[in-house]
């Protein structure tokens, strides 16, 4: 009986029901993650791509459900990323991964690519995929690409990556192609050699088209890129601002390992402007990001080159690395929501009280009061060879943020990696500084000669994150094949995988259709949304069905309004939208809180629901979870950790005192009690709420 009740010998692992593609109701792996810590058992959870709904239990990794383990011990669960490419895809061959991607629950298809040696790249080799390696399938692409090594057909070999520049250049040549080459960032296997091409590896060409091939460069190759000749300048110091006159040797694009991507390059498409060079995709979470900016390595605003006799840029040091900053940054300021250009010749408008004013008089403009600087983009470029250790040394970084990933596992140095500033991990008062007009914006961490001239003191905010193996942004250098132009390849194992697969669909479409119809019947003799009682919404909410409590919620003023589908789907519009999720700042998934949860706002059962996030969305520097963020060991401060969207489902007819009190704080003077012949929707804070009111509370619109 005592070790039954694993008073000793070890705990026993929850039989939880592993996800598959066929499963309702999937356990998440967040919930075996609780139960194996309410038994005092450590948890390590590892992401794995699956068919299974994105969250759910996988199983354990090393040990069987039932099993007994150490007490204490940690416990590897593994969960589901969802769809996607696992890692070392690429360098199998194509019939040995059929399996893994039929039961991706996603739509695969297996393409030709070229290659030019097939004793170096056997044919029927995976050679490129989309998504790359590592990522997972996104709403703008549900489906899997995989690229197979074919030696037939006219274009761009695979198998040029690595090769020197002017063979490559010559062989293209001589099929009569037109070649040109620019320099680009790459990883140090490609230093000095085709570091890619466009159009890409493995596309197919038409006669006589153009193509640009890629040499990669390291951090002393980037440099020179923005060094400038004698014969144009005077001066061999003189640096050009990046996008103004220089390759764009940073474009591309740049992903995390967590699968969060930047694409820097001609924001406008043209590839002849480079003064358009900047944010084409991400890195847009912020309404101050400024990602319609161009990016410069330094304050170059009315002319090309950096100022000299300065080492506050990166790009005049030598650490090797640099910034890319928004232009706008250097030139303006925020009057409430409203940027304020400082370089536009007859300027009308100013500050005045931190609120737009307009003008006649010239000299009225330049007294501005009230100002901001606000935080925008802000990159850290890092090529290989750059000096690392040399510039965390230099106190560039904050050094809570370096202490943050002292515990996580190193950068890859000998990939090209760049750091996006996190707005996310500042306090409140650091995300905006007071401007004027001899003011410098502490969000560059620069002192221009400018400011040290008139004796202005560098105030610049130190950055965050620091790099690690978490935070840096990899640029990826995997093909970004035009793959609807590419032959389909015939792959041993696939064709038959995927008749296997669609019989496994028909049986489900008829299991369906049962299903529905016996939905149907039950649905004529049960109760409509409106008039279940709360014990049957709960039942159904807590069963996964949010059906009785779907529908479009707003506030009175119609200003901002959430949209809660039957799986737990929210999605919010409106002027005043706040972010719902650290991955997507318009919609998240929501489910009920279970009862005696940490941390719970304990809403009576007949006054409402209590919903929130994924665990996942609680962040804290470059970690997940709620038992990362505050039961770690490493202490984070309330600002600096980021949480679920939380809010209560308040039911029809609730007692208007108990829901005044769900806030556990005195309502605002003004209190106006909401409708309560209607249900509604409160969004909840981490503390300090206010009493749901009238004007606050998102009302069922009909």
């Amino acid at each position: 009986m005592t070790y039954n009740a694993e008073l000793w010998g070890g705990k026993t692992l929850p039989q939880a029901q592993a996800a598959t593609l066929t499963s309702k109701d999937a356990v998440s792996a967040d919930t075996v993650a609780a139960q194996l810590r309410s038994k005092g058992l450590h948890v390590k959870k590892t992401k794995e791509f699956s068919g299974a709904k994105k969250g759910a239990f996988l199983g354990y990794r090393g040990a069987d459900a039932g099993a007994r383990v150490k007490a204490g011990s940690t416990v590897e669960v593994r969960e589901s990323a969802g769809a996607g490419v696992p890692d070392r895809t690429v360098g199998k061959k194509a019939k040995a991964v059929t399996k893994t991607f039929a039961d991706m629950g996603v739509p695969v298809h297996y393409k030709k690519v070229l290659v030019s040696d097939s004793s170096k790249t056997a044919e029927g080799t995976v050679v490129s995929t989309s998504p790359e390696p590592g990522q997972a399938v996104s709403e703008q692409q549900p489906e899997i690409y995989i690229g197979v090594a074919d030696k037939q057909g006219s274009g761009i070999p695979m198998d040029i990556m690595g090769r020197d520049v002017d063979d490559v250049a010559s062989e293209l040549e001589s099929k009569g192609y037109d070649v040109s080459v620019r320099k680009r960032l790459a990883s140090k296997q490609y230093i000095g050699k085709v570091s890619g091409s466009q159009p890409a590896p493995g596309s197919v060409l038409e006669s006589g088209q153009s193509v640009t091939l890629f040499q990669g460069v390291d951090a002393q190759g980037a440099k020179d890129t923005f060094i400038q000749s004698a014969d144009d300048t005077g001066d061999t110091a003189s640096m050009a601002a990046a996008g103004a006159s220089t390759d764009d040797v940073a474009s591309g694009r740049w992903c995390t390992k967590g699968g969060d991507c930047i694409t820097l390059g001609d924001m406008d498409g043209e590839e002849d402007d480079l003064q358009d060079f900047g944010v084409v995709d991400g890195a847009k979470s912020d309404d101050y990001a400024m990602a319609d900016s161009p990016l410069v390595v330094c304050d170059a605003v009315q002319q090309a080159f950096c100022s000299q006799g300065s080492k506050d840029y990166l790009i005049q040091g030598d650490t090797g690395a640099f910034e890319l900053m928004p232009h706008k940054a250097f030139t303006g300021f925020w009057c409430g929501d409203t940027f304020l250009s400082r370089t536009s010749p007859g300027a009308t408008q100013y500050c005045k009280a931190g609120k737009v004013a307009t003008t006649d008089n010239p000299s009225d403009v330049g007294k501005d009061t009230g100002g901001k600087y606000r935080m925008s983009n802000f990159f850290v470029v890092a090529p290989v060879g750059a000096d690392l250790d040399k510039l965390e040394a230099s106190g560039y970084f904050d050094k809570s943020a370096l202490d943050a990933v002292g515990k996580q596992q190193k950068v890859d140095t000998d990939r090209p990696f760049l750091l996006y500033r996190d707005v996310k991990q500042y306090a409140d008062d650091e995300r905006e500084a007071d401007y004027s007009s001899k003011s410098l914006n502490p969000f560059l961490p620069y002192n221009s000669l400018w400011g040290k001239a008139n004796g202005v003191k560098d105030a610049s905010v130190a950055m965050r994150p620091a790099p690690s193996d978490a935070t840096a942004y990899y640029l990826c250098e995997t093909s970004d094949l035009d793959w609807d132009a590419l032959e389909d390849a015939d792959v041993d194992g696939a064709a038959q995988q995927s008749d296997k697969q669609s019989d496994k669909d028909k049986k489900q479409s008829d299991e369906q259709s049962d299903d529905e119809q016996d939905k149907q019947d039950k649905q004529s003799t049960m109760p409509t949304p409106k008039e279940l009682t709360p014990q049957q919404i709960r039942a159904s909410v807590d069963g996964g069905d949010m059906s009785p409590i779907a529908g479009r919620y707003c506030l009175k003023d119609g200003s901002t309004c959430l949209t809660l589908d039957a799986k737990g789907n929210v999605t919010e519009s409106g002027k005043n939208a706040m972010p719902l999720s650290s991955d997507d700042p318009n919609s998240a998934t929501v489910s009920p809180v279970a009862e005696g949860a940490r941390p719970s706002w304990d809403i009576p059962a007949s006054v409402g629901i209590e919903f929130r996030g994924p665990d996942s969305d609680y962040r804290c520097g470059s970690e997940r979870g709620y038992a990362a963020c505050y039961e770690s060991g490493t202490f984070y401060s309330e600002a600096e950790i980021t949480k679920p969207v939380n809010f209560v489902y308040i039911f029809k007819g609730a007692d208007s005192e108990q829901v005044k009190s769900i806030a556990q704080s005195m309502p605002e003077p003004d209190y106006v009690a909401p409708d309560s012949t209607k249900p509604f929707i409160k969004l909840l804070g981490y503390h300090m709420n206010v009493s749901p009111s009238d004007g606050n509370v998102f009302y069922l619109t009909e």
